[in-house]
C-alpha cells in the first residue's frame, strides 16, 4: 500500500506545481507521472492508443534521419529521427519511435516519442504516456497522460 500513498501524494503535488514545474525547468518526462486514483477510488487503466496513419499527410519512416528546417501545412508524422527546426500550420505528431531535437512551431502537437528543445503550439498539446519532453512548452491548452 505504500506505493498507492505515493501516488496518491504525487498527483496532488503535480495538480499544484506542475506549471510551476515547466516554466522553471522545461523539463517534463511523462513516463515518471504515476497511475492515481479517480474519484470513486478505481484506478485509471493505461491504455495505448493506435495511430491510424491512414490520416496523416506524411510520415518520416524509423529508418530516416532528417537535420534541417521541416515545414508543412497539413500533418506529419515522425518515426525517425530529426534535428534542426520544425515549421506547421497543421498537426505534428511524434511516434513512439521517435527522437526529435528542434525548436518546434506547430498548431497542434501529440507526443508519443523523445523531443529536445522548445515546442510552441497555438492550439493543444497532447503528451502521451510513453513520451518524454526536455524544453519549454507554450500552449493556451496541454494534455498529459497518465502511465
Amino acid at each position: 500500500m505504500k506505493k498507492e500513498r505515493s501516488t496518491k501524494a504525487t498527483a496532488s503535488i503535480l495538480k499544484f506545481i506542475f506549471p510551476f514545474f515547466i516554466k522553471t525547468t522545461g523539463v517534463l518526462n511523462a513516463k515518471n507521472l504515476k497511475k492515481n486514483k479517480n474519484t470513486l477510488g478505481e484506478e485509471t487503466m493505461q491504455h495505448t492508443q493506435e495511430i491510424d496513419e491512414s490520416q496523416i499527410t506524411t510520415v518520416i519512416a524509423e529508418d530516416l534521419e532528417i537535420k534541417g528546417t521541416v515545414k508543412f501545412r497539413s500533418s506529419l508524422m515522425i518515426k525517425g529521427i530529426l534535428e534542426g527546426e520544425i515549421f506547421s500550420e497543421g498537426l505534428l505528431i511524434i511516434g513512439p519511435t521517435a527522437k526529435v531535437t528542434a525548436t518546434i512551431t506547430t498548431r497542434n502537437l501529440i507526443s508519443h516519442g523523445e523531443v529536445t528543445g522548445n515546442v510552441t503550439a497555438s492550439e493543444q498539446v497532447i503528451l502521451k504516456s510513453t513520451s518524454v519532453h526536455q524544453g519549454d512548452i507554450s500552449t493556451p491548452n496541454i494534455t498529459i497522460e497518465s502511465g
